[in-house]
Parts: structure tokens; C-alpha cells; sequence
């Protein structure tokens, strides 16, 4: 059996969540909302958009804007019977496929130090990444959700995200110091 993309239903979902949206508006609020756990391209975004309105679980206007046209999304209420089906599914394991922790991996074919400079440039991206989710969480999430049924669920990706990123920022730490000691050796 061909193994199904979930980009469908993160589509469907930004749609439940947002509302009437275009395909760059999906992608603006998969880059601000979900960037740390999901990620979609626009062109998977367009292509699926295209089979999600053929398949009805989405509708497409066409709305003129400034000087063009630009087609607006909505889901349907077969689109929300989809995500319902999708999320009462057993989820399946996530593959990890990390660069950065690939290098790391084989890291003994270069000096230390040019694996202390990724990580170190990696720190710099988890720290830069936790004030954002940090922000999300003091400030964003309660304004924008506020008593909507999606806060607790939204919030709680949020806190997990925080969790996982610390963990990582020690994580890298710990690594770094352990090279810094390694290269001292050598």
C-alpha cells in the first residue's frame, strides 16, 4: 500500500483552524505556527490544494486582490469529517532525518572544532527558536485562541515544543563541552 502524505490533513487542519485562506497564507501560518514539527513546501501546498478541492473536502474561490487574482480555500464539512477520521487513526513513529546529528555522527573524519562550529551555530537557532515559543506562549497563544476549544491543544504543542527545545539546547551544551575537551586532548 502507498504510503499516504499527511500533508492533506496539516492543509485541512490550517484551514479548520483559520478559516478561508490562500495556498500562501497556509504557508505563512505552517511557518509561524507549526514550524518546529511540521513543514510543507509550496510546492506540495498547491498540488494538494488542487486534489483536496477535487476531492471536495475544500472549496476555491477566486478573489481579486490589487492587480490579480488570487484563490482563496475553505474546507467543507467533509473536510472536517476527513480530519476526524485522520485523527481518531493510531499516529505512526516519526522518521528523524537530522542533518546536524548525521554530521555529528561521523564527526570523527574532521578536527572537533569544525563540529563545535555547528552546533554551536545550532545553540544559536534553539535559543532563537525558544524566545519565539516563548513569546507564543506569554503573549500570542492566549490573545489570538483565547476560550477557543483549539487553545488547550495548541498550547500544549507549545509546551512540548519549549520542552524539547531546552532539552536540546542542553543537549548541545554538553556536546560542545565534551569536544572543547576532546580537541584539548589532541
Amino acid at each position: 500500500m502507498a504510503k499516504e502524505s499527511k500533508s492533506r490533513y496539516a492543509i485541512l487542519g490550517v484551514l479548520s483552524h483559520r478559516g478561508e485562506l490562500s495556498g500562501y497564507d497556509v504557508k505563512q501560518f505552517l511557518l509561524e505556527s507549526a514550524c518546529y514539527f511540521w513543514a510543507e513546501s509550496e510546492s506540495q501546498i498547491y498540488p494538494t490544494l488542487k486534489r483536496l478541492t477535487a476531492e471536495g473536502l475544500v472549496t476555491c474561490r477566486e478573489d481579486a486582490h490589487g492587480a490579480r487574482t488570487r484563490k482563496l480555500y475553505s474546507i467543507t464539512d467533509a473536510g472536517i469529517r476527513a480530519i476526524q477520521v485522520w485523527l481518531k487513526d493510531p499516529s505512526i513513529k516519526y522518521q528523524i532525518r537530522d542533518e546536524l546529528v548525521l554530521k555529528l555522527f561521523f564527526g570523527c573524519h574532521v578536527e572537533p572544532a569544525v563540529m563545535i562550529e555547528h552546533l554551536q551555530a545550532a545553540r544559536a537557532r534553539e535559543l532563537e527558536f525558544l524566545h519565539l515559543v516563548n513569546n507564543a506562549l506569554d503573549n500570542k497563544i492566549d490573545s489570538v485562541l483565547g476560550d477557543r476549544p483549539q487553545y488547550a491543544y495548541v498550547q500544549a504543542v507549545a509546551r512540548g515544543g519549549q520542552r524539547c527545545t531546552v532539552a536540546t539546547v542542553e543537549w548541545l551544551d554538553e556536546t560542545i563541552e565534551t569536544l572543547k575537551a576532546l580537541e584539548k586532548q589532541n
